[in-house]
């Protein structure tokens, strides 16, 4: 999942796996598998970055590397999620790094 901000600035976590295609015309619409359309800020290209790095860490596994915070693999915090609907602390890279000392 990736966290996205709608026209009027709320934040929002999407499931990428469900985006059928990204237009820019010139805001961004996504379009769902579900018929779906949605409107962000980002651009085009940013929401397939996070797409693709999403991607990546379901394939590799949690523990392979540095993610964005932008990207959610676990529950967010207190069901509303924190800044941008980040998971929690133990999942983002700067927890990992926090806990391993890194």
């Amino acid at each position: 999942m990736i966290t996205l901000t709608k026209l009027n600035g709320k934040a929002f976590v999407l499931n990428c796996e469900l985006i059928r295609t990204i237009e820019e015309s010139p805001d961004t619409v996504i379009t769902l598998t579900t018929g779906d359309h949605m409107l962000v800020k980002e651009p085009m290209r940013e929401i397939v970055g996070l797409s693709i790095e999403y991607g990546r860490l379901m394939r590799q596994g949690l523990g392979a590397g540095r993610f964005s915070d932008r990207v959610v693999l676990g529950r967010a915090r207190g069901g509303e999620g924190g800044a941008h609907g980040v998971a929690s602390p133990e999942m983002t890279s700067a927890g990992r790094s926090a806990q391993t000392g890194a």
